[in-house]
């Protein structure tokens, strides 16, 4: 009797507890390989977000280099401040948003008709 549980033992028992090993064994294995994969992933990406920030960085104080330039300096005070060379003569000229006869004339052709504007288009005397 003793050898038919042996034979039990060695032909059905085992096997299944190796196969069990086994299950967990890939289970694990898989979850360690998922795992590597998240993080390669994740260290491509910062990697990638690392090199645009460097870029960035590098746009910036080129930029911080320019603003201290004189050429720069100069011209924002020219145009900001109104500063001139000695010699120079500055002319303002206006810009279209500065006239207030075309809100008037806004007001006053919301009131009329379209085929009453287009009448004054084409008929009406310029002056």
């Amino acid at each position: 009797m003793k050898s038919r549980r042996q034979s039990f033992f060695l032909q059905k028992v085992i096997p299944i507890i190796g196969f069990i090993v086994m299950v967990y064994t890939l289970f694990s294995l898989s979850k360690v390989v998922w795992r590597n994969y998240q993080i390669e992933k994740e260290t491509r990406d910062l990697k990638e977000e690392i090199e645009m920030l460097e870029e960035e960085n590098q746009h910036l104080l080129n930029l911080i280099t320019y603003f201290k330039t004189d050429v720069y300096q100069e011209k924002e005070a020219r145009k900001r401040l109104g500063y001139k060379k000695p010699g120079e003569e500055v002319i303002l000229v206006p810009s279209v948003e500065d006239k207030t006869d075309t809100s008037e004339k806004s007001e006053e052709t919301k009131s009329r008709k379209n085929w009453q504007l287009w009448w004054d288009f084409f008929f009406k005397e310029k002056g």
